[in-house]
């Protein structure tokens, strides 16, 4: 019998986000050999792919927690795990002596939707409401690098399989692949050109933090750092979730859908001969 996987659409999302997802769902039911069943997000069952925009399924609180509390993750954004406001004000006032950073807070509870980056000197005490961290929650806090030039690299099982800057020239936006020209915004607002030669450092800090940690499935977004010598390619966020669970930008979704039906194909045999909670 033919598995069933169910496929989340959220009415919340905006257009762009609509035609993305609507996409990425005929790549995949054109390339899988497994039935898509669309659903709603609200009434969406366990182990159900596509965007999850209120964070209200608690499998993906628990692929993204799973994430942002391992040690490589947490290496490569410079985070640390607290659980009371005096430590993170003292971290924080650390990382504003040394380097002029803000930081970035991460409720772990749901470390994806509830996050909020706080400027120096700022009341951390409003974030922190902000973000439901009461006395005791664990959150992880990270230096926010004010990075510009974001990319977003998809993966699947381990490898990267397409990417996108995750501001672009709307007008290129038809060119198969991944060659868009890459835009920054300046400090007034303008988009400007970006700095092209960076992607493959980005590249390579995204595939240096694979080889530590495999990311089953989800993206990991990588910017500049304005650093005094050169810019510096930095990790700027880890999301694990299932194919369709992060809004892609411009990425090759059928690249994309590719890779999924691939890892799908492999994974089948090793599901079937399991045997079912039914069976003696």
């Amino acid at each position: 019998m033919t598995q069933e996987i169910h496929y989340a659409f959220d009415a919340i999302l905006e257009s762009d986000e609509r035609m993305q997802d609507a996409v990425l769902y005929h790549y995949l039911e054109t390339c899988l050999e497994t039935a898509l069943i669309p659903c709603a997000t609200a009434t969406a069952p366990t182990g159900a792919w596509g965007r999850d925009w209120h964070g209200c399924l608690p499998e993906r609180r628990e692929m993204a927690r799973a994430a942002y509390t391992s040690r490589p993750v947490r290496d490569a954004l410079g985070a640390t795990i607290l659980n009371d406001s005096a430590s993170i004000r003292a971290f924080a006032g650390n990382v504003s002596r040394t380097s002029g950073y803000g930081i970035t807070l991460r409720n772990l509870r749901n470390p994806v939707e509830q996050m909020r980056h706080a400027m120096p000197g700022e009341d951390l005490r409003a974030h922190l409401a902000a973000i439901g961290a009461g006395h005791g929650d664990p959150v992880l806090v990270s230096p926010d690098f004010d990075l510009v030039h974001m990319r977003r690299f998809l993966v699947v099982d381990g490898r990267i399989t397409s990417e996108s800057p995750m501001a672009f020239s709307a007008e290129l936006a038809c060119i198969p692949g991944d060659d868009f020209i890459d835009f920054g915004v300046s400090p007034d607002g303008a988009l400007e050109d970006g700095s092209p030669g960076m992607r493959l450092d980005q590249l390579r800090v995204a595939e240096a933090l694979l080889a530590k940690f495999p990311l089953s499935c989800g993206a990991i977004d990588v910017g500049l750092e304005q650093h005094e010598i050169e810019p510096r390619a930095r990790v700027g966020a880890v999301t694990a979730a299932p194919p369709g669970g992060v809004f892609p930008y411009m990425a090759d979704l059928a690249r994309h859908a590719r890779a999924v039906a691939d890892h799908a194909a492999r994974r089948a045999p090793a599901q079937a001969a399991a045997p079912s909670p039914d069976q003696d």
